[in-house]
């Protein structure tokens, strides 16, 4: 469903994601519409975010928001363990490829934490080490052609080109291939400090455009 960068330090997360959403058909993985897909929860010092099936990583957002009441990053991943994986059976009951991100501050000792939960792994709680990660992974043959790739201080340009190389990645699988998830619209850039949330937008898919008429004449259909 979507490319990811995220880059984790004790002092801040940075998260760039696409904006497309796609859908199967008979003929294969093609665009559906543009969304949002990072969520805010600016009372917790955390975000939300996530790859694979949208429904269930959007139910979730209003599941915390309605039914989680935690202060910071720790209680929120506690709570999260609690009820994810009953939450799961009813909201992705076709066991759709899902992962849920949560990054926030902890209320204990002041730094950022990063937490995975994946259906591949029945949605534990799986802590992630400081570090910059990426999805699609195989686009990347090692955390060394990351590193050479990145190079320097990470900011809007280079979030920009490991975006691009994601989406090139993705297109060249074809849309019949089974790990194509489909990459476009626009990049939204979102940078967590304490007490601070800021994203924004920039276009810098060539193909956004086409694809935006390719969802209108979907949408007619």
């Amino acid at each position: 469903m979507s490319a990811l960068v995220y880059i984790l330090q004790e002092t801040q997360v940075v998260l760039a994601m696409d904006t497309l959403s796609s859908k199967y058909t008979e003929a294969g993985l093609k665009p559906f519409k543009f969304l949002s897909k990072i969520f805010p929860l600016m009372h917790m010092n955390s975000i939300l975010c996530g790859t694979g099936n949208f429904q269930p990583i959007l139910k979730w957002f209003e599941y915390i928001e309605s039914s989680i009441v935690a202060y910071g990053i720790v209680q929120l991943n506690r709570l999260t363990e609690l009820s994810i994986k009953a939450f799961m059976e009813i909201e992705n009951a076709t066991d759709e490829p899902t992962t849920l991100y949560q990054f926030g501050l902890s209320e204990i000792d002041g730094k950022f934490y990063g937490y995975a939960y994946r259906s591949t792994n029945n949605f534990a709680s799986e802590e992630l080490q400081y570090s910059i990660g990426v999805k699609p992974q195989d686009a990347f043959n090692s955390i060394k052609e990351l590193s050479k790739f990145i190079e320097g201080n990470i900011d809007q340009d280079v979030l920009a080109s490991l975006l691009l190389k994601l989406k090139e990645y993705d297109d060249n699988l074809g849309d019949m291939h089974p790990d194509k998830v489909g990459i476009g619209g626009q990049m939204e850039i979102c940078i967590l400090q304490k007490n601070s949330l800021q994203i924004v937008r920039q276009d810098i898919f060539p193909d956004c455009e086409s694809v935006y008429q390719e969802i209108l004449a979907g949408c007619s259909s």
